[in-house]
């Protein structure tokens, strides 16, 4: 899974780095950044989901996994997304229960239209 960061530049959960992903993405004019944790030992169990974070146009809603890569995790996101984090506007909230059903907060919130 990867996410805009803008128009030309999007985030990618480091796990998933491959020369594919970056050749396709070069291909299409577009730039990459990668999330990276720097832990002893990464739970990738879990940290996939902080790329499945919530982005509206006032928020943005970070998973929270009660693992070492949370606090990374935020401020990475404070970096690539700086004006939400320059008006307080990204949170974290734990997902630690719902990530293990393999989801997270972009996943849940999906809008599926009913044709009933």
């Amino acid at each position: 899974m990867l996410r805009f960061i803008d128009e030309k530049t999007v985030l990618i959960n480091k796990i998933e780095k491959t020369s594919t992903i970056e050749r396709r993405l070069k291909e299409h004019g577009l730039n990459w950044e990668y999330l990276e944790f720097n832990v002893k030992k990464p739970n990738e169990d879990l940290n996939w989901a902080y790329i499945n974070f919530l982005q509206t146009k006032d928020l943005i809603l970070l998973p929270k996994l009660n693992i070492d890569e949370d606090e990374q995790a935020f401020e990475q996101m404070k970096i690539f997304y700086p004006d939400y984090a320059r008006n307080n506007r990204i949170a974290q909230v734990d997902m630690t229960e719902i990530v293990m059903e393999d989801g997270a907060l972009n996943c849940i919130s999906w809008t599926i239209k009913s044709n009933r």
